[in-house]
């Protein structure tokens, strides 16, 4: 039965690949082109594309060094390509002055946990050790990037994929990771959907999109060789910090992190929850920005036209205006 559900998904990302593609054709402002496009993940080159966005201020061969935002794309883990947070990645390029790396990794099921996580710590180290190259652009390197002044941002799977890839080693040896903007994160791979759904207000009719999401996250945390392996050793795996961010150390993020939620989404509870824990950990506010988009749901984020729009269209602005504030020298 489980093989048979795997095969649904590789279907259905199919179909939203071919999807994306005709809204692309359909309406190309969806969908910016990057500046750059550079293949990082080790094992699979020209397969897996990390696209580059760099702000309008930008000249080639003017010696500025500009941060740098690491963003990554959600779907529930399973799903998703960097063209989806292209608008959103040009629009913060040029607001909070950053160059702007969208990197993608391995899905499950294919590829379930840690394979996507370990593809974004990859490509991020890749994109740092990019910046220290003296050749301009066209040699294949970032000499614009200040790889002292790094963010991490994500929506859904990618917010924890952000959260969860601040904790690696390397980067926090180096300590360069200034910020987190965590974008209707999935943070909790212990919950059931039941416990998700729980946490829609009572207006929401107890309806929501993602409302089958767990049947993902379930396809993400599987036994990364295919077997069956006990109810406690799924468990444990669960309850790793790198898969579910509700279970790490919050003193090992950054000082100044944001959270974006939408009320109307069922991965709500999971945010607050992480974020009071934040608070209660840390003291006073945690050093937390905290967002709730009222009366919207979890796909309000590609809404481009109505009130939905311009709620988003604030959110980016504030989420520049972060940006700048933690990259302040």
């Amino acid at each position: 039965m489980a093989q048979l559900f795997y095969l649904f998904i590789k279907l259905f990302r199919r179909f939203f690949d071919l999807s994306m593609a005709y809204q692309r054709w359909k309406d190309p402002s969806i969908c910016p082109p990057p500046d750059l496009k550079k293949y990082y993940i080790p094992g699979h080159p020209n397969t897996l594309p990390t696209f580059i966005h760099l702000p309008a201020s930008y000249e080639p061969g003017k010696k500025h060094k500009y941060p740098l935002l690491v963003n990554i794309h959600g779907g529930a883990f399973c799903m998703g390509t960097p063209e989806l947070d292209c608008l959103v990645s040009k629009k913060l390029a040029d607001a909070a002055e950053c160059v702007v790396v969208n990197v993608n990794y391995r899905k499950a099921p294919e590829y379930p946990f840690p394979a996507g996580l370990n593809d974004v710590e990859a490509a991020i180290l890749a994109v740092l050790a990019d910046a220290d190259a003296d050749s301009d652009t066209e040699g294949g390197s970032l000499p614009m990037v200040d790889k002292e002044r790094v963010a991490l941002m994500g929506s859904s799977a990618g917010g924890a994929l952000a959260l969860s890839a601040a904790l690696n080693p390397e980067l926090q040896k180096r300590g360069v990771v200034r910020g987190i903007v965590a974008v209707m994160a999935m943070t909790d791979c212990t919950l059931d959907q039941k416990q998700r759904m729980d946490s829609l207000p009572r207006e929401s009719g107890g309806k929501d999109v993602l409302k089958d999401v767990h049947l993902l996250v379930d396809a993400y945390m599987r036994s990364s060789d295919g077997s069956s392996d006990s109810a406690s050793a799924s468990a444990s795996r669960r309850r790793d910090p790198r898969a579910s961010p509700a279970f790490a150390d919050p003193g090992l993020w950054p000082a100044r992190l944001m959270f974006v939620t939408a009320r109307m989404d069922c991965l709500y509870g999971e945010q607050e929850r992480l974020v009071r824990r934040i608070r209660e950990v840390r003291g006073g506010d945690g050093g937390v920005t905290w967002k709730v988009l009222e009366g919207l749901g979890h796909p309000s984020r590609d809404v481009r036209t109505g009130e939905a729009a311009e709620k988003w269209d604030e959110v980016w602005r504030e989420t520049a205006a972060y940006l700048q504030e933690v990259w302040k020298v």
